[in-house]
């Protein structure tokens, strides 16, 4: 990786990350500093921070790992986590009380478990799922 990829990665998740826990955080103080039009949702505010925060980590994930199925895995993991927690924070705005985050943190447990058989499977250099010719 160039001193130039590695800038710009770094770069890159601070400009998703660093708002991205400012809006899932404190989502009635970025939105009105930084989403000022209206109207305020602070479910929508707490999601997109989360996601942000998601897209962050997949640009650290992917300046430290060659495979890209892997930062994605992570991104999402944390991205859905923390959606589901958003769920969890806002149920006196409505949504599905149990279904929301149960399916968030479902999806996070199934993601996480994928990465962590990626990982392993890469690791022993198996190819046993991969078909022939297949990129891996």
């Amino acid at each position: 990786m160039t001193v130039y990829e590695r800038v710009v990665g770094w770069l890159a998740a601070a400009f998703f990350g660093l708002p991205g826990l400012w809006a899932f955080l404190a989502p009635a103080n970025f939105a009105a500093n930084v989403a000022t039009f209206p109207p305020f949702s602070r479910h929508l505010v707490h999601d997109m921070g989360a996601f942000m925060v998601g897209l962050a980590v997949v640009v650290v994930a992917a300046m430290f790992w060659s495979d890209a199925l892997s930062a994605a895995f992570l991104g999402l993991a944390v991205g859905a986590g923390l959606s589901g927690i958003a769920h969890i924070l806002d149920t006196d705005l409505g949504g599905r009380k149990i279904t929301d985050p149960v399916t968030l943190f479902g999806m996070a447990a199934l993601l996480v478990a994928g990465l962590v058989m990626r990982r392993r499977r890469l690791a022993t250099g198996s190819r046993s799922t991969v078909k022939r010719g297949a990129p891996v």
